[in-house]
């Protein structure tokens, strides 16, 4: 489905850190490439912990998203 417009920032996520969406990637390395040669802001930078790492962002309406590395 595709959306026109600009999306409302929902409230709710701006002051958080529990993402609304994750992804699991085996590329981590690449998306995290692609993601700072276009300038994304990565606000707590990558993060690790138990054998994992991953990376949060807000995307343009203000949602947390978090990419996990699947280590693939």
């Amino acid at each position: 489905m595709l959306l026109h417009g600009k999306p409302p920032v929902s409230p709710d996520t701006l002051g958080t850190r529990y993402p609304q969406v994750a992804l699991a990637l085996s590329d981590f390395e690449g998306a995290l490439a692609r993601l700072q040669a276009h300038g994304v802001e990565l606000p707590w930078g990558v993060e690790a912990g138990e054998g994992l790492r991953w990376v949060m962002l807000h995307d343009p309406a203000g949602n947390l998203i978090e990419i996990v590395d699947r280590g693939e």
